[in-house]
């Protein structure tokens, strides 16, 4: 999050010293122009989203991920619906 070089101090992924889920807006610097905080990192999110098998689709990265190019809005990993780990959750949204 959000630019053209990788800054990890802007989201929760495993650097060596953040080894747990952080508080949900505890990286404001990587919140995303429009103010959204916690696309990249933490725990990779459920989507709405479905595979032609039907499985569900998670985005985002997680706290477990080393990987910089895994910790993006825009990753992705196909999973049964009654997949679960400590490293998975959902996004709330709400109308304004």
């Amino acid at each position: 999050p959000w630019g053209d070089e990788w800054d990890g101090s802007r989201l929760r992924w495993k650097d060596g010293s953040k080894l747990s889920l952080a508080a949900v807006g505890s990286f404001p610097q990587g919140a995303t122009p429009d103010g959204l905080h916690d696309l990249a990192g933490n725990v990779w999110e459920w989507t709405s989203s479905r595979t032609h098998a039907g499985n569900g689709v998670l985005k985002g990265g997680a706290w477990v991920t080393d990987n910089p190019a895994h910790l993006r809005s825009a990753m992705r990993l196909d999973e049964e619906h009654t997949f679960s780990s400590d490293d998975t959750g959902f996004r709330c949204v709400r109308d304004r």
